[in-house]
Order: C-alpha cells, then structure tokens, then sequence
C-alpha cells in the first residue's frame, strides 16, 4: 500500500495554498467543532464513493485530515476509487493545527428544538436535500426539495442574506455540502444535528405529505 507524506501543521498550511482541496475524515461531531477552514467533510464509513464523486475530482490535489485510527481503511479506499493525487496528512491531527495557533472554522448545528424555535420566528429557510420520493413521503411544511447536485452545481443560487438550514435524512450529506458551500463563500447556513430522524423523533413539528401521494 501506497505511503502518504506527514506534513507538519506549517507545511501543511503552505500546501493548502496550492488550489489543493482539504478532506477532513473525522467524525462529523468532531468536523462541527472545529476544523482547518476551507476543509471538506466527507464520512469514510458511510456512502463514500458517492460522495467523494461529489465534490472531488479524481486528480485533484488532495491533503486529508484524518484520525490515525483510520489511517489504513482511508487510504485503501482512496487508491481503490483512483484518487491518488494526494499530497499529504496532516501529522498529529487536528489538535497539531490547534497547537500552531492556526485559525479554526466550525459549523453551527441545531437540535430540533432550536430550529422549531427558529421556525417559529420565521426567520429560517429549510432546504431538505433527501430524495424526492423520501421528501413526497414526509416533509417539513414549508420546507423545499432541492437535489444535492444542483445545490453543488448552482449554489450561486442560495441567498448570502438570508438564513438558511440544509438538512438530510441523518445528518452526514447535509454536513459535506455545507461544507463544500462554506468553501464557496457562503457562510449562512444550519446544519440539523441527526438530520430528518431526528425531527421525526420530536414532538415539535407538522410534516406534510405531496400532493400527489394524497
């Protein structure tokens, strides 16, 4: 198996300058609290292939973040999919940037209870990124179906000024595209902690059925 150069937390951030794309492969809690800016969040574990096909190119520039526990399954799965343009690892993890006193990013998640609140002032707009046939059975009232690709491809279209919550079925794509959209500039944006479920599990919300399913 290939070998993946260590780069400390200064040549790291020296490559990062280099139109390289940031992989952050930590647990999605972990990823919210705090990361290198610019990073993108993707789950090792959970729907990879897809995902990394998203947002990545395959000979792009890579430099990964990652746990050291995972270090052999991560790099595995990256020469199995052909991404093998990868320029190094962050040595020591994210605590070694911490340490360095480099600037740190987070993303804001809400539990239910702080989005029905939000709700209830009328000042957040929901996107719900799950299948249309997901979104048909059971939504949010009020809430709109937009596909995770066209979010990718034309996020020029979300509003910088308004506040917006972008939500999956359990959390873990909602949190790669806002963090691929907070690459691009756009900054105003919610992450539902446990996605979809778990607004199903509260008690705080109305959900709809489409139309035509009625």
């Amino acid at each position: 198996m290939q070998v993946f150069e260590k780069l400390s937390a200064t040549h790291f951030k020296e490559k990062a300058k280099e139109a390289c794309r940031i992989i952050d492969l930590r647990g999605l809690d972990e990823f919210s609290t705090f990361h290198v800016p610019g990073s993108l969040y993707l789950n090792i574990h959970q729907h990879f292939e897809k995902n990394i096909n998203h947002f990545v190119f395959p000979d792009q520039a890579i430099l990964l973040v990652i746990n050291e526990k995972d270090e052999n399954i991560i790099f595995e799965k990256f020469e199995k999919l052909g991404f093998n343009n990868i320029k190094g690892v962050l040595q020591g993890g994210i605590h070694s940037w911490s340490e360095h006193g480099f600037p740190l990013d987070v993303v804001i998640s809400i539990s239910a209870e702080e989005l029905m609140l939000e709700i209830n002032h009328g000042h957040i707009q929901i996107l719900d990124i799950r299948s249309k046939n997901e979104y048909d059975l059971k939504h949010l009232e009020d809430s709109d179906n937009i596909q995770l690709d066209y979010l990718v491809s034309d996020y020029e279209m979300i509003d910088k000024n308004s506040e917006i919550c972008i939500m999956c079925t359990n959390g873990d794509e909602s949190m790669s595209l806002i963090s691929y959209l907070k690459i691009n500039g756009i900054h105003n944006i919610y992450h539902v902690e446990g996605g979809f479920k778990e607004l199903e599990e509260s008690n705080y919300f109305k959900f709809e059925v489409s139309p035509d399913l009625n």
